[in-house]
Formats: C-alpha cells, structure tokens, sequence
C-alpha cells in the first residue's frame, strides 16, 4: 500500500486536440516504484487516441484511474463531461510493484 496526498493545488495540461477526431483521455494516480528512497507518486494525464468512436486508453501499471476526460475534435473542453472514479475512504493507492 501507499500514501498518496498533495500539499498545493496543481494544473494538468491536456495535449492539444486531433482537429479531426475526438478522444478520451484518462487521469491517474501513478506509483514510480524503485524500490529505493527514490520512489515517488504524482497525477498524469495519460493521452488517448484520436477517432471516431474513440475509447479510454488503458490504466497503466501501478496506476489508479481517477477520471475520463473527452477531448473533442474542437479542443474546447466541455468541463461538465468529465467522468470521475473515487478511491475507498482516505488516501490510499492499491498498487503492486511489478519488480
């Protein structure tokens, strides 16, 4: 298990639209396992494919899915269509290493 928290606020940005086609970008919570003091955590967008009927990418290891996010073709996010997940109660991330 991990603790996971945040002290300030913080801005993600999201790669710029297709111009063309739509797609659904995903938020994480990621685990950067080292097994060593270096190890760390943060929050990253991870960018979907642009198409017509675009889906989510897949969560990556040692990830939490936190939200969905559908970028139009437009690039102007739609702040009322994003798809949240909720962990259980408290900050805790479930992740496994892989090593």
């Amino acid at each position: 298990m991990y603790l996971f928290g945040t002290m300030v606020q913080e801005a993600l940005t999201v790669a710029t639209a297709d111009g063309s086609h739509p797609r659904i970008d995903i938020v994480v919570a990621r685990v950067y396992d080292l097994g060593t003091s270096g190890s760390s955590c943060d929050v990253d967008i991870v960018t979907g494919t642009p198409a017509t009927s675009p889906v989510a990418p897949a969560t990556p290891a040692a990830s939490l899915l936190l939200a969905q996010v559908l970028v139009p073709a437009s690039g102007v996010l739609d702040h009322q269509r994003r798809h949240h997940r909720r962990a259980g109660r408290g900050p805790h991330l479930p992740a496994a290493s892989s090593r």
